[in-house]
């Protein structure tokens, strides 16, 4: 084998390996994030943005793309869901059915903007009871970094919650809120003391769930 067919061998091998290097690192980094709970990725807040594009495009009398974006909020609940502990999933579920009953307003034109912020609220309530019962499991197993993490995707949820609410509705939001922020600033607070702390923010979304119903 003369010296220019040697190169050409080392070089192929060369990008070969370059090429399998590679694959394997984002073979490897995808496993390792579809091991990662949907409350610890941004995934979880994605059913945000979707509503918010849904209201927006209602209000424009944009029917199509509102009713595109509200199918896909209905589609992205579905999965986290299926993520979902039982509690949490039965609190989804319930988010659901109005986002489905809304779904089924805007198909026969009836959709008022006041329904859809409705939906909207209870739907991102469920998910940061969601979050909220995540930050709690991790707290249990000593993971508070990861913790942390699933309620600030909570915090994310009442932020988004408080576009869609007004009067009473936006100051039981805020309240929920202040409470999520200090369980994860004040560093005094022991193991069993932000359990507790969770447990009566979860308490307060049921009874709004029950209340906005």
């Amino acid at each position: 084998m003369n010296l220019k067919k040697t190169t050409q061998v080392r070089v192929f091998f060369y990008i070969l390996f370059l090429v399998i290097s590679l694959s394997s690192f984002y073979v490897l980094k995808y496993f390792h994030e579809g091991e990662k709970p949907v409350s610890l990725l941004t995934e979880a807040t994605r059913p945000d943005n979707l509503l918010l594009n849904s209201r927006t495009h209602l209000r424009e009398e944009s029917m199509e793309r509102s009713h595109s974006n509200l199918t896909g909020a209905i589609k992205k609940l579905e999965s986290i869901k299926a993520d979902a502990d039982s509690m949490s999933r039965k609190h989804i579920q319930t988010s659901l059915n109005d986002l489905y009953r809304a779904l089924e307003l805007m198909e026969s034109g009836k959709l008022e903007v006041d329904e859809l912020n409705t939906a909207s609220i209870l739907t991102l309530n469920a998910l940061t009871y969601y979050q909220i019962k995540s930050a709690e499991d991790f707290i249990r197993n000593n993971e508070f970094g990861k913790a942390k993490v699933a309620l600030e995707y909570g915090k994310s949820h009442v932020k988004n919650a408080l576009i869609f609410a007004d009067g009473d509705k936006k100051n039981h939001e805020i309240r929920i809120y202040t409470e999520m922020d200090a369980i994860i600033g004040d560093e005094s607070l022991n193991k069993s003391q932000r359990i507790k702390k969770l447990e009566e923010i979860l308490d307060e979304l049921e009874d709004l769930e029950v209340a906005y119903h």
